[in-house]
């Protein structure tokens, strides 16, 4: 018995199986013609031009030459999830979506919080978050698309560079020395420190970014230029702010790169109350390797939510900073156990 022998049945179907889909996506491979398809799995030729539209993919070529095809598995977790949904009574698969809708517009919360948040509330219909995924690619959550995610519109492909020593580094201060046990984020107090700039020619202000590894809490200066002596200054108040000894135990280490504003260590590293003593200890990652500071990078990224990459720094006031980085610190993270930062910041905080 042949294939054709298995797909085919004696009666009329409303719906294509599992079987039947596989057996199109293998056909239409082989350039079957849509009608000889349609005889086959026993169905209109119309439900099968559905079918195809329905499970189209984009692919590329051998040759980096993008064409639509058929895709079996995109079709069955299409169908999956307008099952769940239908499974829903219409008024609690309304509220569902309207709850979803508004945490996305409004809220500017992604589908892993939005389903942790779910959990939380006790909601009767929860769903997952590669659900709302689908439904979102599938135009079933009114007025959202992929462009109110800003994680998915925003991701790019990652690239890596090879290193480039640079001899201004000291060997000592080189992220290759730093103590291996940083790099498993179980020890609070290791730091990345970045610079946000604004739009060529428009901005003088930057921002400085200082994140814990752990608890992922940003802190955020304004400063009035990229300078050193500017970058020494903040840190410098926020040793004030949390007084020396304290200090020393929340910045043990800070990641940084090899951009001149961070080029004087020592300045970064001593203590305005003790010149004779070091406050923390600084680190230099390898050029072109942002990965290193990966809490840096990703916290920058929610930065850019609120002040848009090339716009003018200088136009933000103060508070509308200190605002924007208290929705950050504040803002449930998957990758900490849908924690904030601020309250797990806080409990490290008092275990030190």
């Amino acid at each position: 018995m042949n294939t054709q022998d298995n797909i085919k049945t004696t009666r009329k179907r409303k719906h294509l199986n599992r079987m039947d889909k596989l057996f199109i996506e293998n056909a239409r491979n082989k350039k079957m013609p849509v009608a000889t398809i349609a005889d086959i799995c026993d169905v209109h030729i119309s439900t099968i031009y559905k079918e195809l539209k329905r499970g189209k993919v984009t692919h590329l070529s051998s040759e980096l030459i993008e064409y639509e095809t058929y895709s079996a598995e995109k079709s069955m977790t299409l169908r999956k999830c307008k099952l769940a949904a239908k499974n829903m009574p219409s008024k609690q698969n309304d509220t569902v979506l309207i709850y979803i809708a508004d945490k996305i517009i409004n809220k500017h919360k992604s589908p892993d919080v939005i389903h942790s948040d779910m959990v939380k509330e006790g909601y009767k219909y929860t769903v997952t978050a590669k659900t709302i995924y689908n439904w979102i690619d599938d135009g079933i959550v009114s007025n959202v698309t992929n462009s109110n995610l800003w994680e998915k519109s925003k991701r790019k492909p990652k690239t890596k560079y090879k290193h480039i020593a640079k001899t201004s580094v000291p060997p000592d201060k080189r992220i290759d020395n730093r103590p291996a046990h940083i790099d498993d984020r179980e020890e609070f107090g290791h730091w990345e420190m970045d610079l946000i700039v604004g739009g060529k020619g428009c901005s003088k202000d930057v921002l400085l970014t200082v994140i814990e590894r752990k608890t992922r809490r940003q802190i955020v200066r304004k400063l009035p230029n990229k300078k050193q002596c500017s970058v020494s200054r903040a840190i410098n108040k926020i040793e004030k702010e949390y007084g020396a000894e304290q200090f020393k135990k929340i910045f043990k280490t800070i990641t940084v790169d090899n951009g001149t504003e961070f080029k004087h260590y020592n300045r970064l590293e001593r203590s305005i109350f003790n010149k004779k003593e070091k406050r923390t200890t600084i680190y230099y990652a390898h050029p072109y390797s942002s990965w290193e500071r990966g809490s840096n990078e990703n916290g920058n990224r929610f930065i850019r939510r609120f002040i848009e990459k090339g716009s003018n720094i200088d136009h933000y006031t103060k508070l509308e900073i200190e605002q924007s980085i208290e929705w950050i610190n504040n803002y449930p993270r998957k990758i900490i156990g849908y924690k904030t930062a601020e309250e797990y910041f806080n409990q490290e905080l008092l275990a030190a």
